[in-house]
């Protein structure tokens, strides 16, 4: 399933909190959310402009798809690319970058613990058409974690977690706000995916699980109906950028 790149604003109650969701409800007490998250996809939403970090610069067709239309505004960069791509079902190529944007409670510590991508499956329609370049790609400034598919392939079904970063920015104090930008990675595969985000609330362990249409309560396996992001290996499409009017 493909899901236009964008955003989407969440305000998550864990499973943990329906106990005191409840006496909130019945005996009519104002009880906090503990935290919301925002889940960004866009890249050209996200914070662009440091050339060592990872680039977004390319997604790939189906090998059935035809030319495509000219990119957006005909130039030969690689902003506003997101939704147009998403459009022609083509999918990010060799990294996916996804922002997310955390603001804890006014009452709880949240600490982001680790990230564990989860695969879905391969694609149903494998990406091996154009890759559809630009130049001089922008990059994506501040910290980035790295999250590895083909790592999660070669581990055979175990899980892989990928530790928050470290230091006072994974601890959110009471009414303080972070953010966090992962860049998922495929060279091998066409990859469906999630992400697991594990948390740490007032002392209790919280689990959401990210996809392109933002975050959901629980695990993988409690959100069997979510969509899944898809990030496809490079190698075996065929290069194209847009000059002089034209796909070459």
């Amino acid at each position: 399933m493909l899901v236009a790149a964008g955003t989407v604003t969440l305000t998550v109650t864990p499973a943990g909190d329906r106990a005191r969701g409840w006496v909130c409800r019945d005996f009519d007490w104002g009880c906090a959310t503990p935290y919301t998250l925002t889940v960004q996809t866009d890249p050209d939403r996200m914070t662009l402009g440091a050339a060592s970090t990872p680039r977004v610069a390319s997604y790939v067709t189906g090998e059935n798809a035809g030319v495509p239309p000219a990119p957006p505004g005909g130039r030969d960069d690689c902003y506003g690319r997101a939704g147009w791509a998403a459009s022609l079902g083509a999918v990010p190529a060799d990294t996916t970058p996804v922002q997310l944007d955390l603001t804890a409670g006014p009452d709880e510590t949240v600490e982001v613990v680790g990230f564990t991508p989860r695969l879905d499956g391969l694609a149903k329609e494998p990406r091996r058409g154009l890759l559809l370049t630009c130049a001089a790609p922008p990059g994506l400034a501040g910290e980035v974690t790295s999250v590895n598919l083909d790592m999660v392939l070669s581990a055979a079904g175990a899980r892989v977690v990928v530790p928050a970063p470290a230091g006072p920015e994974s601890m959110l104090r009471p009414g303080t706000s972070g953010s966090f930008l992962l860049a998922v990675t495929a060279t091998t595969c066409d990859c469906r995916w999630r992400v697991e985000v594990e948390l740490e609330v007032g002392g209790e362990r919280r689990v959401l699980t990210v996809g392109p249409d933002g975050a959901r309560d629980g695990t993988i396996t409690d959100n069997p109906g979510q969509p899944s992001f898809e990030t496809s290996g490079s190698s075996q499409a065929r290069p194209a950028r847009y000059l002089r009017g034209t796909w070459q």
